[in-house]
């Protein structure tokens, strides 16, 4: 069987756009992503049975997908 070689798409959120900075970059230059893109959300959640809202920062990694 021959494995073709493609990308997948993977999210995550943290709390800051400064840290979202930090780990991409670690990803890009350790070659774990071949991109990532970083933007500014708004995050609206339940917490302690009250609905909550804050600032958060999401990215989008693309590693190279192997199997």
């Amino acid at each position: 069987m021959r494995v073709q070689e493609g990308f997948v798409v993977l999210s995550s959120a943290v709390c800051s756009g400064a840290r979202a900075g930090e780990i991409a970059r670690a990803l890009v230059a350790a070659r774990l992503a071949a991109c990532v893109q970083v933007t500014p959300a708004e995050n609206t959640y339940r917490w302690q049975g009250e609905v909550q809202a804050g600032p958060e920062s999401c990215s989008r990694q693309r590693p190279r997908a192997t199997g």
